[in-house]
């Protein structure tokens, strides 16, 4: 989804920057939970030109829209998944399934890096935020906000 986003947001409509849509990535990757938080985001900053109101609605459209698909899926396929995980294909295609994931998360990452403007302010974040991911010591939220001050106060 994150590269549908990239695509759509930053690169064909212009409607947020690289570096806003980073901003938010990573903001929402420092919160628990799954992404929806990342589609307000997107959707309240891309009407930040039109006033709070048309801000605030966009920002709850976009969380319904990202939500919707979800829910629909849970309640066509749910009813259904107790037969489907019985079957002996299927456990082999949710392992396919979880490798191509992998692989879409992993494309997103490098292509995110290579889009970005490296100044040596950012390679030093990116070297604390790896250092401290690796440690597995840190939770991610302070790892944010750490890289976060880093930044604000070298800026």
């Amino acid at each position: 989804m994150v590269p549908i986003m990239q695509g759509e947001l930053v690169n064909t409509s212009a409607l947020l920057t690289q570096d806003e849509f980073l901003a938010g990535f990573g903001l929402v990757q420092a919160l628990p939970g799954p992404m929806f938080s990342f589609a307000s985001y997107a959707g309240g900053l891309c009407e930040q030109q039109n006033g709070i109101n048309r801000q605030l609605l966009s920002a709850m459209i976009a969380g319904w829209a990202i939500f919707i698909p979800g829910t629909l899926l849970l309640f066509l396929v749910h009813p259904f998944w107790g037969k489907l995980k019985t079957l002996p294909w299927a456990h082999r295609a949710l392992r396919g399934i979880n490798a191509v994931a992998s692989g879409l998360v992993s494309g997103v990452f490098i292509g995110i890096l290579l889009d970005a403007s490296w100044t040596p302010l950012e390679i030093f974040c990116f070297i604390i935020s790896l250092v401290l991911l690796i440690s597995r010591k840190t939770p991610a939220p302070f790892i944010v906000v750490i890289v976060g001050l880093v930044h604000t106060v070298f800026t």
